[in-house]
C-alpha cells in the first residue's frame, strides 16, 4: 500500500513507501538526503573548503567540506548566528555523502545506542532532522555554487564558531 506522504510527494522515492522506522526506510531516507544534497549543492562532488549560501533576510548557510576521499565526502552544514562574544554555529550538522551508493547519512554523535533499536531511531531522528532542514533550505532559496570560494573572514568566522 503507498503511503499518503508517497502519494503526495513521488519526489520522495522509496523512502516515503518503507515502514517508518524500519532499516530499509532509514535507506531510502539516506537516498533522499543525497538526492537534495545535489539541489542544494549541484558540484558537491567537486566541492571543497568552505562555501556560504545566502539568503536575503536569512541568517547564512555554511558547508564545510572536512574530508574528501574518491568515494566519500565527510562534510558539515551550519547556520552562523551572531553572539555577544562571537558566533554561534546552529544546528552543525557532520555529514557523510557516499557519492558511488548515492546515499548521505548524519553522522551520530560520538558514540551510538548500544541497543539496536535505539541506534536505529537515534539515525532516524537525525536524518529525518536533515531531511526536513535540507527541504527548507532548499524552498528558502539557498545554494551553494561549485567554484565560489568565500572570503577569508568568513571562514575564519566558521572556525571560531566551532571551535
Amino acid at each position: 500500500m503507498v503511503s499518503a506522504v508517497a502519494r503526495a510527494c513521488p519526489a520522495l522515492g522509496d523512502y516515503a513507501l518503507q515502514p517508518p522506522g524500519s532499516f530499509a526506510g532509514l535507506m531510502g531516507l539516506y537516498g533522499h538526503n543525497w538526492r537534495q544534497l545535489l539541489v542544494l549543492a549541484p558540484g558537491l562532488a567537486e566541492l571543497s573548503g568552505v562555501l556560504v549560501a545566502e539568503v536575503p533576510g536569512l541568517p547564512p548557510l555554511y558547508l564545510r567540506v572536512r574530508e574528501r576521499t574518491p568515494y566519500t565526502t565527510r562534510l558539515l552544514l551550519t547556520h552562523l548566528f551572531p553572539e555577544a562574544d562571537g558566533w554561534r554555529a546552529d544546528p552543525a550538522l557532520p555529514v557523510r555523502v557516499y557519492h558511488d551508493a548515492r546515499l548521505a547519512e548524519v553522522e551520530p554523535p560520538g558514540r551510538t545506542a548500544r541497543n539496536p533499536r535505539w541506534a536505529l531511531e537515534q539515525r532516524w531522528r537525525l536524518n529525518h532532522f536533515l531531511d526536513r532542514w535540507l527541504a527548507y533550505s532548499i524552498a528558502s532559496g539557498y545554494r551553494f555554487a561549485a567554484g565560489a570560494a568565500v572570503e577569508a573572514a568568513a571562514a575564519e568566522r566558521l572556525e571560531a564558531a566551532l571551535a
